[in-house]
């Protein structure tokens, strides 16, 4: 198991998903689980310098140059943020980032809904109902995040059984 970082913008390691997972899965599940992530992150990681070079050489066929991404469910940063103090602030950093990452997509969401051309400087209302979207996030998130240690809690409690 690997303790470096499983890709660029993703600050955790195999290792702290193990952890993570172990909180609610068998040891074998939880080992599954860390190497299935870290191996699609790093495939994607793979995939998407492929077509950064493919891009780079002006390659135009979009199966040769899209973008890959993968997904990992907020459940499980909602794990990792139960192992420890120092990867609840990680966690909080990353989803933080990624909100605030998508910002210019939903101004221009919010742009194009007020019919307006979505390179448009944003108005203070637009800018205020994008701070509401995140708003939304992070109060999902929290919720999640209380769900989620509820759950960990009433299945070591069974486990004690």
């Amino acid at each position: 198991m690997s303790d470096r970082h499983l890709g660029e913008g993703l600050p955790f390691t195999e290792e702290e998903f193990y952890r993570a997972f172990r909180l609610v899965e068998s040891e074998t599940e939880a080992r599954e689980a860390a190497s299935y992530t870290a191996a699609v992150v790093r495939d994607t990681a793979a995939l998407a310098d492929a077509a950064r070079q493919a891009r780079e050489r002006g390659e135009t066929d979009p199966a040769a140059v899209a973008e890959p991404t993968w997904y990992i469910g907020d459940e499980a940063f909602a794990l990792l943020a139960l192992v420890s103090d120092d990867l609840r602030e990680r966690v909080d950093a990353y989803m933080n980032a990624r909100w605030e990452g998508e910002r210019p997509a939903m101004t221009r969401a919010t742009l194009h809904r007020s019919g307006r051309l979505i390179t448009s400087d944003p108005t203070d209302a637009e800018r205020a109902e994008v701070d509401a979207e995140i708003a939304s996030y992070r109060t999902a998130w929290t919720q999640l995040r209380r769900r989620v240690e509820h759950r960990v809690r009433r299945s070591r409690r069974a486990r004690n059984d």
